[in-house]
């Protein structure tokens, strides 16, 4: 059985790693500013945002050699 979401996810898990803890901790510390307190919506928000956060920050880390090789220590896309 193969799972073309957990498949997609797979492919950003080295990004997911190094930022998941920015996104959860700020979706946390947002939530409970604004007076969320549910521990399931809280789950659901730092699941959703560290998993998000990070395949958004590769995408875009990802058109600049600079921030390729700075934030996710990658190789630029020039180089054979």
């Amino acid at each position: 059985m193969r799972s073309e979401f957990l498949a997609f996810i797979g492919n950003y898990s080295y990004s997911t790693y190094l930022f998941h803890v920015f996104f959860t901790a700020a979706s946390r510390i947002t939530a409970k500013s604004t007076g969320i307190n549910d521990i399931w919506l809280l789950f659901i928000l730092g699941t959703t945002l560290g998993t998000a956060g990070p395949i958004l920050v590769e995408v875009v880390a990802s058109r600049y050699d600079i921030t390729r090789t700075l934030l996710l220590g990658k190789r630029s896309a020039n180089r054979k």
